[in-house]
């Protein structure tokens, strides 16, 4: 996959993964971004974020060899899911990812990336792979021969509209439409989002207004430059919601009605609409995306459930943050399994409202073109490239 981590700190992903620093590499981007090949991967690195004490102890074991496979070798690269209780080892790989873990008729099913030493996605050997719990418990599991179906994806697109990114916003509107237009499946949700949360994901566009307050019946804008908005004359066809309308009864109706979620191409016309203007609240889209992910593991059944990934791209900072948000995020997270990839643009990017939320993360001050569409096509390999490891009953 695509590693960029530079000198000057141009472009600088993030990274604390379970088996701590190592695999950092740094290079010049000027001479090594716009050099390398059409199909050469970047590298996504985990978001630094706080080890457990749990997690400490268990990669402190493991890097004094605790892991090993059954012909001896051992284990230098790991990944491990606290809330499955799920380890997964290799010692060739560069690095190992648990992308998602559902339950099916046959066992666990496990969706993992693996990177190898050039930094590309592959499918290791089954001998080079072991599954254990959190106590070095073996696990008995099952690895087909060929790679299988590519999840059933959806995502959910993110993108900052406040005042704030207009430098960058035409280079984040091209970047976001080719995304759109290169996934491979699945369906999408399309985010714009600055004091406000506006979404397109099926059935009507929506105005979830976690920022709003409502006077003489109508939801308006409590920001300043937008106290007189009537958002129901401005969007006549719109579900119209504010702090305390909650969006769970239209958002069940719409997946019943098989509604919910486009296919990803057609949010490309929404996108080139956008314009920066506003505040930023960014705790508000993830919010949102949260509880669709919810909402979604109750209606679907397991054999027509969703992988979810969520993808920010944004300034940072935020107008004012709510630490029930937080909470709730933070507990919505850990109950989906959701995957959130965030891209900082700009310099003085805050980064601290998402703390322990963000999964995968890159920051680039510069804005570069190239890079944001080396992230975002690195999200495509995240998504395309999974094995699927089953832990057999």
């Amino acid at each position: 996959m695509k590693t960029i981590l530079t000198l000057a700190g141009l472009l600088l992903i993030n990274g604390l993964s379970t088996d701590g620093l190592a695999g950092f590499e740094r290079v010049d981007p000027f001479a090594d971004l716009d050099s390398l090949p059409k199909n050469r991967t970047f590298e996504i690195n985990p978001a630094r974020r706080t080890m457990s004490p749990e997690e400490m102890e268990l990669d402190h074991h493991i890097q004094l060899g605790a892991l090993s496979l059954p012909d001896g070798r051992t284990v230098t690269k790991y990944a491990f899911d606290p809330v499955q209780n799920v380890i997964i080892g290799s010692a060739t790989a560069y690095q190992v990812s648990i992308t998602d873990i559902a339950d099916t008729s046959s066992g666990r099913e496990i969706q993992a990336l693996f990177i190898n030493w050039d930094r590309e996605a592959y499918r290791p050997d089954a001998a080079d792979i072991g599954v254990w719990s959190k106590n070095f418990e073996p696990l008995v599991f099952g690895y087909p021969k060929n790679k299988g179906q590519v999840p059933n994806l959806h995502t959910a697109l993110a993108i900052d509209k406040s005042r704030s990114m207009w430098p960058y916003l035409d280079k984040v509107k091209t970047a976001g439409s080719q995304f759109l237009q290169e996934l491979p499946s699945g369906k999408c949700s399309i985010i714009a989002f600055n004091q406000l949360v506006e979404t397109l994901a099926g059935g009507s566009l929506a105005f979830v207004n976690y920022g709003g307050q409502t006077f003489d019946g109508r939801v308006r804008d409590v920001a300043p430059e937008g106290q007189n908005t009537d958002f129901a004359a401005l969007y006549p066809e719109a579900l119209i919601e504010d702090e305390d309308t909650g969006n769970d009864t239209k958002l069940v109706a719409l997946m019943k009605a098989g509604k919910w979620g486009i296919p990803c191409k057609d949010g490309v016309p929404f996108i080139e609409k956008i314009e920066a203007q506003g505040s930023t609240d960014i705790e508000s889209p993830l919010l949102l995306a949260l509880r669709q992910v919810a909402v979604s593991q109750r209606v679907f059944t397991e054999d027509e459930a969703y992988q979810h990934i969520i993808v920010m791209i944004t300034d940072g900072g935020s107008a004012s943050t709510r630490e029930d948000h937080r909470k709730e995020i933070l507990a919505l997270k850990k109950k989906t399994g959701a995957k959130v990839f965030v891209y900082w643009i700009g310099k003085d990017t805050d980064r601290s409202t998402l703390q322990d939320i963000v999964d995968f993360e890159m920051s680039d001050e510069t804005g570069r073109q190239e890079a944001l569409e080396g992230y975002l096509d690195s999200i495509n390999v995240f998504t395309t490239e999974q094995q699927v490891i089953t832990l057999l009953k």
